[in-house]
């Protein structure tokens, strides 16, 4: 599944982003890694995309979610302000944790964001 995300790369961009956003490119599974930093460049968010390969067997979804909302919040806060995941329905190996606490979930409402996640079973271990 992973390597079908490239040619969406235009798509996310236009669609997510709108003529005046910004895009960036975060992946997770041992680790939370960001390929590319925010950009209004569809084409730099096609590039992150094809460029992205499976590693690991982990799914650590909710540390890339915090990791997204750190990110978000050097943004300007005018700014439509959204995390698209695409992944597993569970999280693995996060060290953050789903609800309360300070979790990802609550994070996220504090900030008055929109989190979308779409699950494909098995995405990440190519059964999709």
């Amino acid at each position: 599944m992973i390597d079908k995300l490239g040619a969406s790369g235009i798509l996310f961009a236009q669609l997510l982003a709108a003529d005046a956003g910004e895009t960036a490119v975060i992946s997770f599974s041992d680790e939370v890694k960001v390929h590319q930093e925010f950009t209004g460049s569809p084409d730099l968010v096609t590039h992150s995309l094809r460029m992205l390969r499976k590693e690991g067997n982990d799914a650590r979804m909710l540390d890339a979610m915090l990791q997204a909302l750190v990110m978000l919040e050097q943004r300007p806060p005018q700014r439509r302000r959204i995390i698209f995941m695409i992944a597993e329905k569970r999280d693995r190996s996060s060290k953050a944790k789903a609800a309360g606490g300070g979790g990802a979930s609550a994070a996220a409402q504090c900030r008055d964001l929109l989190v979308d996640l779409f699950a494909i079973p098995g995405a990440v271990h190519g059964k999709a």
